[in-house]
């Protein structure tokens, strides 16, 4: 499973149904787009918001597989989660998408433990989306979680919240399992088929404002859900714009990139889709829209011709480039893989090979 040690560097670091019994059935797959508006602004708002999202659902589909029932088998949750992520192949079109990190499920979705502790499996979930900013990471996911299970599981702490391990706000390490490797506590709600989980109890709530206010977040997802992607990493400078994108998306390395330059940058994002064969989404955002030509340009030209900054390959080995065009204000460039493999689309932003320009 790929790990995601980069983004604590660079971070320095509700729909609503009737609550019932038992399992909740299936729940609807949600968009990137309505997902931003159920997750939280952080606290503070200068520093680099980072955003993971995922409808396993529509990836099952496309790998051609489906999660298995309820979460005792094991093996067949380690088969499903492999063959959605990208790990091994799968009887359908490849797909890679991102397992939730909340309660270190990327990492412990194989262990009975961490079900067992937190009262849910990521094999449950249809989406999700989660604000990747540790400590203080939240995550909304929809899915079929079975109320009774998570109750028996987790503490009451009063009105309809629950918690993982001592909600005192301190780290417990001899009380860690593998959903908290730290000894952390996690506070959980159920509102329907929607499951909230955060590390901070005044995030477990809707309330204020959410990522939807980003303009930047708002038009990368906008550019995403158009051309359907299943999963997606995004990322916004905040307030401090493109000062705090160019300090964490920059290509500086030993080996120049030549060329233009991309200008006055906001927001960047990586994803992954299917048309009938993979299809990998790179955007960008810029404060002035009439930057957005410019930025297309640069973009297109380092992808034809240029260097993967990380690797020394050039670009025109790794993909094939289908279109780079401006969409609403958004620089959208649609490519093919080639000489990778379909999980390396992550990898563009957690090397900051993307922007490429």
């Amino acid at each position: 499973m790929l790990r995601r040690p980069l983004r604590f560097a660079l971070l320095g670091c509700a729909l609503t149904a009737a609550a019932c019994g038992g399992s909740g059935g299936g729940a609807a797959s949600t968009s990137l787009s309505g997902y931003l508006s159920q997750l939280p602004a952080p606290a503070t708002s200068d520093e680099v918001i980072l955003v993971d999202y995922a409808d396993l659902a529509r990836a099952s589909e496309i790998a051609g597989v489906k999660p298995p029932d309820g979460t005792s088998d094991t093996a067949a949750a380690v088969d499903w989660a492999k063959a959605v992520s990208g790990i091994t192949p799968t009887k359908g079109h490849a797909a890679a998408a991102l397992l939730p990190q909340a309660a270190n499920m990327d990492s412990s979705f194989a262990e009975k433990a961490a079900t067992d502790d937190v009262g849910w499996a990521v094999p449950e979930v249809d989406s999700y989306a989660e604000r990747d900013t540790p400590p203080a990471r939240v995550s909304v996911l929809d899915g079929r979680f079975e109320r009774g299970r998570l109750a028996h599981a987790l503490h009451d702490a009063g009105d309809g919240v629950w918690v993982a391990g001592d909600p005192d706000g301190k780290l417990h390490v001899d009380e860690a399992t593998p959903a908290r490797p730290l000894g952390e506590a996690l506070w959980l709600t159920l509102d329907g088929h929607r499951l909230r989980v955060a590390s901070k109890k005044a995030d477990v709530r809707r309330e204020g404002d959410t990522l939807a206010d980003n303009p930047a977040l708002a038009a990368l997802a906008g550019a995403l859900d158009h051309h359907h992607a299943y999963s997606a990493m995004l990322a916004a400078g905040g307030p401090l714009g493109a000062d705090a994108l160019d300090e964490v998306f920059s290509t500086r390395s030993e080996r120049p990139v030549p060329g233009p330059r991309c200008d006055g940058l906001t927001g960047a994002a990586v994803g992954v889709a299917d048309d009938g064969k993979p299809l990998i989404l790179l955007a960008v955002t810029q404060a002035d829209k009439a930057k957005a030509d410019g930025n297309a340009t640069a973009i297109e030209g380092a992808l034809r011709t240029g260097q993967d900054p990380v690797t020394a390959r050039h670009w025109s080995d790794i993909v094939t480039v289908d279109s780079v065009k401006v969409e609403d204000g958004v620089v959208v460039a649609t490519l093919r893989p080639a000489g990778m493999s379909l999980g390396g689309w992550r990898s563009f932003m957690l090397n900051r090979a993307f922007p490429p320009c």
